[in-house]
């Protein structure tokens, strides 16, 4: 991509500042910014804020100015999926942390939201923060964003808040501030887990006679395994009440793919596995908790299970339990079945592991399962070609 010398046109940097780095066309300005404060990590598309942000973006799109956009949040990421989706201009804004090559940063950010390079600029500031606490940044960022912009579009913006705030300043120093999109910021609330009794599904699936491992599914935050930005946010738009990455639209996209999709979710560095347990529903049912800082439970009552004969005869290996001096003792082709055993003694999930994909046609379907939440959930799924549906429901 071409780097621009000439800055003028884009930031004034302050004086005890370094400038920042350009890569991208020449974008003509005004450079008009849609504002919105932090939303719930589960977007539907008939969330005002979505639908009012959307209709912003595709309005700057259409005028032919230059949209100001950046990654994090999903009220950010949207605005540079809906601009590239309707063949607008944007400049997205970005930290540029040492060490890290952004060049090919800027590459897989094109190809994960489908960008055109022809009508999309990347703006990377210096920050002496860490790309392992990206959150760090976000306040400069913020601030250089607001003083860039020359049309500001507050959609759902927090009272007293930090991005109200931003507008405030931004009408005092002159700025155009344009709020024919606005919407009352109220923040969807999460989805709690369907409360069972624990004695019916303890009668229904003994414990003692459970001989499967489970693959429980949750909900997704961003985009499945394999699963591109552009996808995911394009089915967010999509989705009307419903949250389009629910852990019953994983289990869906499961049997609809015949093929479990290994992820890098607590996986080290490179390492991809699929996660299942040997402990029967109701205990794993005990286990289902929600998440504060990932807004999300840990997983949800949604899932495949496979007799274990069959799941060793695939490849699904026990997870080895310990502290640092046991994970080094180990030979190197042990480590990926490796897990810390941590304060919360992280045994008490009975950890199975296959270090990629679970292809179906490798298993004969009278040794899977698939277990949903509530006995109207199996008119929900797609024809599973043979293999039993149980609920967890009396």
């Amino acid at each position: 991509m071409n780097y621009l010398i000439a800055m003028n046109n884009l930031y004034s940097a302050p004086d005890d500042k370094p400038l920042p780095d350009y890569f991208g066309p020449p974008l003509d300005r005004p450079f008009s910014l849609v504002l919105n404060s932090r939303q719930n990590k589960m977007p539907r598309g008939s969330e005002l804020w979505v639908q009012k942000s959307m209709e912003a973006a595709r309005y700057i799109a259409e005028k032919g100015h230059t949209a100001l956009t950046s990654m994090g949040m999903h009220p950010w990421n949207l605005c540079v999926w809906v601009v590239s989706a309707v063949g607008g201009a944007q400049i997205i804004v970005l930290p540029k942390y040492d060490g890290d090559d952004f060049e090919v940063t800027i590459d897989n950010l094109i190809l994960d939201y489908n960008l055109n390079p022809d009508k999309t600029g990347f703006l990377l500031f210096p920050t002496n923060t860490s790309s392992a606490k990206p959150k760090a940044a976000w306040r400069e960022r913020d601030q250089m964003i607001i003083e860039m912009a020359d049309r500001i579009y507050p959609v759902a913006v927090r009272p007293a808040g930090n991005m109200a705030g931003h507008v405030e300043s931004a009408v005092a120093g002159g700025k155009t501030v344009i709020r024919d999109f606005r919407c009352e910021y109220n923040p969807a609330k999460p989805e709690r887990l369907h409360k069972f009794d624990a004695r019916t599904v303890a009668e229904k699936f003994p414990a003692e006679k459970w001989d499967y491992l489970t693959h429980w599914t949750r909900s997704f935050t961003g985009p499945w395994p394999d699963e591109t930005s552009a996808d995911y946010y394009s089915a967010v738009a999509n989705s009307g009440s419903v949250y389009s990455r629910s852990a019953l639209a994983s289990l869906k996209r499961i049997i609809s793919e015949k093929r479990i999709f290994a992820g890098d979710d607590h996986a080290r560095r490179g390492e991809r596995f699929v996660s299942f347990t040997e402990l029967s529903p109701s205990q794993a049912l005990e286990l289902m908790k929600w998440k504060p800082r990932q807004m999300r439970y840990s997983f949800e009552p949604y899932g495949i299970a496979i007799r274990k004969e069959a799941a060793v005869a695939v490849g699904i290996r026990k997870v080895i339990y310990g502290d640092g001096k046991a994970y080094r003792s180990l030979p190197d082709f042990e480590k990926p079945y490796f897990q810390m055993i941590g304060k919360s003694d992280w045994s008490r999930e009975a950890e199975w592991r296959r270090l990629s994909d679970v292809p179906f046609e490798k298993i004969d379907r009278a040794d899977m399962l698939i277990i949903v939440a509530k006995n109207d959930d199996k008119a929900r799924l797609p024809m599973p070609g043979g293999i039993r549906v149980v609920s967890l429901e009396g």
